[in-house]
């Protein structure tokens, strides 16, 4: 059992990563542009979910570029509860993501964590088979290879046009 001094402990690091992650999404959404804002119609074709608020711009602007349209997590739960959403309109006939970009390492729950929860959703065929590509600082790490399934892929930081241009000529 844990003491009540560490359940205290575990308790405040976690409302202060809750509290972090609150503040970034604001940071975030008080950079988006409201031409870039979807409306309630519109679905992204890609989800980003990465818990630097600078690297989700980044990617986020460089797919805009090529006309895609985003929507962000800045971690693998806040990245679930979308998915999980979006699984919802799927079967009411909304196309799901395209592809979905994570990173591999986040607090709450990481990259790898959220790519196992997505396979076993494609598994079980409750959602279709979805592309996700874990972008990491360490992808040719032997327990990164692990993780290369049919539907995985890395992309290496920093991202390159031209690394990311290859992947989105994969995928579509």
């Amino acid at each position: 059992n844990l003491a009540s001094s560490e359940l205290e402990e575990i308790n405040t690091h976690v409302m202060d990563h809750r509290n972090e992650l609150e503040e970034k999404t604001l940071l975030y959404s008080s950079f988006v542009k409201p031409e870039f804002r979807l409306t309630v119609c519109e679905k992204p074709e890609f989800l980003i979910v990465d818990d630097d608020t600078f690297n989700v711009m980044a990617l986020e602007q460089m797919l805009k570029v090529t006309n895609r349209t985003t929507q962000a997590a800045f971690n693998g739960k806040q990245a679930l509860d979308i998915i999980l959403e979006r699984k919802r309109d799927y079967a009411n006939g909304v196309p799901f993501f395209k592809a979905i970009f994570t990173d591999s390492h986040m607090p709450i729950m990481n990259g790898i964590e959220l790519t196992n929860c997505i396979n076993k959703m494609i598994e079980n065929n409750e959602i279709p088979m979805t592309p996700i590509i874990i972008v990491t600082g360490d992808s040719n790490s032997p327990k990164m290879q692990i993780y290369s399934l049919n539907n995985t892929q890395f992309l290496s930081k920093p991202i390159s046009k031209e690394k990311l241009k290859n992947i989105l000529e994969n995928l579509c």
